[in-house]
């Protein structure tokens, strides 16, 4: 495998500052590596599992990390950091009856910062739980429905039971991978 070449005023990844630089390099590396070779997705069983074996070739196949999603109790205050430490361009920003959502990066490095409207959201559980910071991994798929199901089937957790309305005219799904970090993974539909 040959290392890719910088386009002209492209930062390496590796350079982004802290966790995050760290995660959005991670998220580029498994994107890479299943653009190259689909019957592996290591993103979804990089740790040990009770049933070790991957989404991809089933109902449900996984193309592309769509974005990650960070959970930080003012936009605000989050967004320098996003845009002067980390290089990603504001994109926008939607806002929903239980969290207020802004839009960072694009393509390999996608960011969506939630803000909770309150304490009792999901979100604002998360956050009172376990702090601001990653959220959840957000995996393109092109059924939702499909990829909830065959992730119940290898013991992941249907946070949401049917797909929803997502940012941006998406349809998503959450599920819990039950894993102690805490990182949710939600499946994405585009329209």
């Amino acid at each position: 495998m040959g290392s890719r070449r910088m386009v002209a005023g492209e930062r390496p990844l590796a350079d982004l500052a802290g966790v995050a630089g760290r995660c959005l390099a991670n998220a580029a590396f498994a994107q890479r590596q299943m653009e190259m070779d689909f019957r592996h997705c290591p993103i979804l069983w990089p740790w040990p599992s009770r049933v070790n074996q991957s989404l991809c070739g089933r109902h449900a196949s996984v193309p592309a990390i769509h974005h990650l999603g960070w959970a930080v109790r003012s936009i605000e205050k989050a967004r320098q950091h996003f845009e002067t430490g980390l290089g990603l361009e504001f994109r926008g920003e939607e806002s929903h009856p239980d969290v207020r959502v802004a839009f960072f990066g694009e393509g390999q490095v996608a960011v969506e910062l939630l803000e909770p409207r309150g304490d009792k959201t999901s979100v604002g559980r998360f956050i009172a739980e376990r702090g601001e910071g990653i959220h959840h991994l957000a995996l393109k798929v092109d059924d939702v429905s499909a990829a909830l199901a065959e992730a119940s089937r290898h013991g992941f957790v249907a946070i949401d039971s049917a797909p929803h309305s997502g940012s941006r005219g998406t349809v998503v799904g959450l599920v819990d991978p039950l894993r102690p970090d805490g990182v949710l993974i939600q499946y994405v539909q585009e329209p």
